[in-house]
């Protein structure tokens, strides 16, 4: 290894804090701060643990889409409580730490969403990115109220 800062990772610290109980998991999110909270996405469901460095503790979020393949976090989550997920059938945004959500319109109806980001400076420019399967990457600057269509 070349690189003095990755010789000095070490996995030996690594636990194993339980597993959301049906399912594989194929998205996670971590919020900063003080506390953190440990988002899981399912095809069962979201499932959400609010102190995963000391609990197993996991709880599911009945209204959370199903399907979910990829998780975004508001940069600002401690104060915005916003999340989006990303499933088979589209997007979908929580502004209440996942326990409501709603489907904004997107350019095609019900992507399947593979991957997603927010702008680090998401409180003030709003910007969102979804990759998508069949259409590229889908634009919001509006906190993922409108969504344009942005091929690559």
């Amino acid at each position: 290894m070349d690189d003095p800062e990755v010789a000095h990772l070490s996995f030996s610290s690594w636990q194993i804090i339980g597993s959301p109980p049906p399912g594989t998991v194929s998205a996670l999110a971590l919020t900063s701060g003080v506390t953190s909270t440990l988002f899981a996405g399912t095809r069962t469901g979201l499932y959400r643990n609010l102190a995963p460095t000391q609990d197993e503790t996991w709880q599911r979020l009945p209204k959370a889409p199903l399907e979910i393949l990829a998780l975004g976090l508001s940069p600002n989550f401690a104060n915005d409580h916003t999340l989006f997920a990303g499933t088979g059938t589209g997007l979908f945004v929580s502004h209440d730490g996942g326990e409501h959500w709603l489907a904004p319109s997107t350019p095609l109806p019900d992507p399947v969403i593979l991957c997603l980001s927010l702008s680090p400076n998401y409180a003030t420019d709003g910007i969102v990115v979804a990759g998508t399967l069949e259409e590229g990457v889908y634009f919001s600057d509006s906190r993922g109220a409108v969504w344009s269509a942005r091929t690559v």
